[in-house]
């Protein structure tokens, strides 16, 4: 096995010399956090937050193809906190994944999710100076994300670690 030295960036403690026992300090799960925002001015809409957790609650009761079309494997749903949290079991995935988000699309297949023909028919009903068009955003801990993706990098080039 491949030897290194590193120290833990929290506690400053030496990381195991063996690489198998490395990995063990990667991310095991990813927090997507869904913010209702108008486009325009990026600014958060606490109304339209509120449609979104109910839809949220929803999909905790029937959550089966929630993340399937992004590659990641959903591991449960927190309305309360308006969160998914999802997994990578492969390189491959988290990679599609990667790849995604920075286009910018888990964002759209979010709203694709979530949000249908009757909440924008609602939403622009209740106000109607609401023309300004709002969407979702996902914010993602993007060096838990970039630490996983080397995680599973190193897993699977080290076929003696799995």
């Amino acid at each position: 096995s491949t030897l290194i030295s590193f120290s833990h960036p929290q506690t400053g403690s030496p990381i195991p010399k063996n690489l198998c026992d490395y990995k063990l300090i990667f991310f095991s799960d990813i927090s997507l956090k869904l913010i209702m925002v108008k486009r325009k001015s990026g600014l958060p809409d606490p109304r339209l937050q509120g449609e979104l957790r109910g839809r949220l609650r929803l999909l905790e009761n029937d959550s089966r193809e929630v993340m399937a079309e992004l590659s990641a494997r959903l591991l449960s749903i927190h309305s309360d906190q308006d969160l998914i949290v999802v997994t990578f079991k492969t390189f491959e995935e988290i990679w599609k994944f990667l790849t995604y988000y920075s286009l910018g699309f888990i964002n759209h297949c979010m709203e694709n999710l979530l949000l249908d023909q009757s909440f924008w028919l609602c939403s622009q009903e209740e106000n109607e100076d609401k023309q300004e068009e709002t969407g979702i955003e996902v914010c993602i801990n993007e060096e838990s994300l970039n630490l996983m993706y080397r995680g599973l990098l190193i897993q699977e080039g080290k076929e003696d670690c799995i």
